[in-house]
């Protein structure tokens, strides 16, 4: 007879695992929408996402032609994020694969956690360049709005200290778990 916290980590697992595909779809798709953005501007890519310059709508393609080196960060700090939200993924994925409910505090899964947590802070840091690179090409080319950040600039930095806080504890759980082996 499973528990319940078997069941609810079977269903986070399943999860895992369709959040970890999902995401690699996602970056395989954007890795290669632009190369062939790249090569042909005429391609679906050139007309996803929409910028607003001067209160008219252009594609990436005329982004590109016009302003290439900010096109180049622009597309790589998006490709970034993504990898980052991919790794977050897979080693999620991997601790939910390797926790033992019969010894969950393990050393491998506390550094794992703690890697989550460097992750998402890598995300907060890259959304303050983000934001920053976009101010940047808005004062450098006037006209040009650029809205790069999706949430709230600190929620992030929120999730990463959240994380980081729960990676702690489990290595505490383990050097108590040791502590209670050798004592047994």
């Amino acid at each position: 007879m499973k528990t319940q916290t078997e069941k609810i980590l079977n269903i986070l697992r399943i999860i895992a695992w369709i959040g970890y595909v999902g995401w690699l779809i996602i970056f395989g798709i954007l890795i290669i929408m632009t190369f062939f953005g790249f090569l042909n501007f005429d391609s679906e890519f050139a007309k996803w996402p929409k910028i607003s310059i001067q209160g008219s709508e252009i594609t990436l393609k005329i982004f590109r032609e016009k302003y290439p080196v900010q096109f180049i960060a622009f597309v790589g700090i998006v490709i970034l994020e993504t990898y980052l939200v991919v790794k977050i993924w897979e080693v999620a994925k991997n601790a939910l694969t390797d926790i033992n409910l019969k010894q969950p505090f393990s050393y491998s899964t506390a550094s794992m956690i703690e890697k989550i947590s460097y992750l998402i802070f890598s995300i907060w840091l890259l959304e303050l360049f983000g934001t920053a690179y976009g101010r940047y090409i808005q004062t450098l080319f006037i006209g040009i709005t650029i809205k790069f950040s999706l949430s709230n600039e600190f929620s992030y930095l929120f999730m990463a200290g959240i994380i980081y806080l729960i990676s702690q504890i489990f290595k505490r759980g383990v050097e108590l778990q040791e502590e209670n082996e050798l004592t047994v």
